[in-house]
């Protein structure tokens, strides 16, 4: 049986991911209808593109980890829990407190012990 907090954290990660991918499709009509000169000067050197496919990526990887959660695999406790490392990393240099929180709680729950054995972690 699923644990409730796999669960749920699946459903965000899934979430987020199609809010990435809808993200990135915005972008990509973005760029395809705005022309070049009304681009701010700070997009010269990144297009849109660019950062369309990068969101693309991520909200591809991120679906890809929410069904990994919804189904136990193994391979997503680890994923998960490295990303949410970097997560909680990049919160504490920046001071950014509430991100920081959400990613300790994150990886606190990972290595709670039903979660390992959902997971088939030792």
């Amino acid at each position: 049986m699923r644990p409730f907090g796999v669960t749920l954290l699946s459903i965000l990660i899934a979430i987020s991911g199609i809010l990435l991918l809808g993200f990135s499709f915005a972008l990509s009509v973005a760029f395809v209808t705005i022309p070049p000169y009304a681009i701010k000067p700070a997009f010269v050197h990144l297009p849109m593109i660019y950062i369309a496919v990068f969101f693309m990526i991520l909200g591809a990887i991120n679906l890809i980890l929410a069904y990994g959660l919804w189904f136990g695999m193994r391979w997503t406790w680890f994923l998960t829990l490295i990303f949410s490392l970097i997560g909680l990393i990049s919160s504490a240099l920046t001071f950014n407190v509430i991100s920081a929180i959400i990613y300790f709680i994150v990886v606190y729950y990972l290595f709670r012990p039903y979660v390992k054995e959902y997971f088939g972690v030792r």
